[in-house]
């Protein structure tokens, strides 16, 4: 099923891609979302959703609509595991699959930037806030790192530990990266209009890779790791040595695909700020930032 892979150059800083990233991505490529027009992908997922969640009903004519019949006749298949974590109280997130099709799905550069562009602007106000954005970077991040990795573990690809350890290693550099990404893009401003939106991605060299997974696992591999977190490393042998596990993907579903620890800094603290990927939660929470304490 693709399990293969070896290291290989990158033109992100020429640096090697790890084992993992490798098979992870080339398991991406199985992916449907692959094969697919953006466009296609985000006309087929939101034309059927009524209120911003799919039914499984609604859900199975979008498969129809873009030609993934077989999909819907075996759920044993990667793209079920995705939509599995994804999945809440029977519904599916429209949010969710939007960002998995910009991750995922064919287009140009310029096209995504227009799209995502276009998907943040709910009230097509014609600018968006940088708060809004960092919510949205943090959501893409998390489905790069937190759900599409779980597919390899689901293949028999990578061991829970390995896929663990891996991801555990990029998400040390998340808050780094999605501070770097808004001073590139937003350069300073507290919001940005789309034209000046779309012309910075395009113009903002290696950082312009957040617009697909691999992209931004491998611009979190190349971010240093931040000092004061250094000792999560020890964390991670430790429990290697002891065999623990923190949860079994298998077992918890919910936990890993509708949950992300997004941190915020406050002088010395931080605090883990649960934000999930849903509407009737952290969609909100990102169209109305003005409500936040």
């Amino acid at each position: 099923m693709g399990c293969s892979g070896s290291i290989v150059s990158t033109k992100l800083d020429r640096l090697p891609q790890p084992r993992e990233e490798i098979i992870i991505k080339n398991l991406e490529t199985n992916l449907p979302f692959s094969n697919k027009s953006l466009s296609d992908l985000m006309n087929s997922f939101k034309l059927n959703s009524f209120n911003d969640v799919l039914t499984y009903t609604e859900f199975t004519k979008s498969l129809e609509q873009l030609s993934w019949v077989s999909y819907i006749q075996n759920k044993n298949n990667s793209l079920g595991k995705v939509i599995s974590l994804i999945t809440r109280n029977n519904k599916i997130p429209v949010i969710t699959l939007c960002f998995l099709s910009i991750l995922l799905g064919k287009a140009t550069l310029e096209n995504k930037a227009e799209i995502l562009f276009t998907l943040i602007d709910r009230e097509t106000k014609g600018t968006i806030k940088a708060q809004v954005f960092k919510y949205v970077l943090n959501a893409l991040i998390m489905i790069s790192i937190e759900i599409l990795p779980q597919i390899a573990y689901d293949n028999q690809c990578l061991t829970f530990t390995e896929i663990q350890d891996y991801t555990l290693w990029l998400k040390r550099k998340k808050n780094g990266l999605i501070k770097k990404i808004l001073t590139k893009v937003l350069d300073g401003k507290n919001e940005i209009a789309q034209n000046r939106f779309v012309k910075r991605i395009k113009t903002i060299e290696k950082y312009q890779h957040f617009l697909s997974a691999t992209g931004i696992r491998m611009l979190l591999f190349a971010e240093e790791i931040p000092r004061d977190i250094g000792g999560m490393s020890k964390v991670v042998v430790m429990r290697k040595r002891n065999n623990e596990e923190m949860f079994s993907p298998r077992s918890s579903e919910l936990e890993i695909g509708l949950q992300t620890e997004f941190m915020i800094e406050n002088n010395d603290r931080r605090v883990d700020d649960i934000m999930e990927i849903s509407t009737d939660y952290a969609w909100d929470r990102v169209r109305n930032p003005d409500q936040e304490n």
